[in-house]
């Protein structure tokens, strides 16, 4: 696995009260769990603000709406012994259609993956996250959220 010197990404906080909707991924292995919020990488040509709204169309064919920058973080962190590198831009946004507010699970689709690799989505707390021992990627968004 090469990462690049340096990534950009782009990441949407969605709330519905307490609870934060977040990707289960285990990447790169089964073993590798953790939760994260919707996004992806920044395209070239292509603002942040952009990309979260692709991100979240492609991912779970939901548009969003009223966003806003909440922040940014830089994170380096380790996967099977390579060294990545990512500056986060952090957005928040409300989903246009409130349906997705009364699900539980919301179910995805990774399209840029090869091939595409299906996800799932849930709503949940940082307390039940907490509980369940998963850790929430990128390291520092608790704090930038200040949760």
């Amino acid at each position: 696995m090469v990462f690049p010197a340096i990534r950009l990404k782009a990441i949407c906080i969605i709330r519905k009260g307490e609870r934060l909707l977040l990707e289960y991924s285990k990447w790169p292995t089964d073993k590798d769990v953790f939760y994260i919020p919707l996004g992806g990488e920044i395209k070239y040509g292509e603002y942040g603000e952009s990309t979260i709204g692709r991100e979240v169309k492609e991912e779970i064919n939901a548009d969003i709406e009223n966003v806003r920058f909440v922040g940014s973080i830089e994170n380096i962190f380790k996967v099977q012994d390579e060294i990545g590198h990512e500056i986060v831009l952090v957005y928040e946004a409300d989903l246009v259609d409130k349906l997705f507010y009364e699900k539980r699970i919301i179910e995805g689709l990774e399209t840029e993956a090869d091939p595409p690799l299906s996800m799932v989505v849930y709503w949940k707390s940082i307390e039940e996250i907490e509980s369940e021992g998963v850790p929430l990627y990128p390291e520092g968004l608790r704090e930038l959220l200040g949760e």
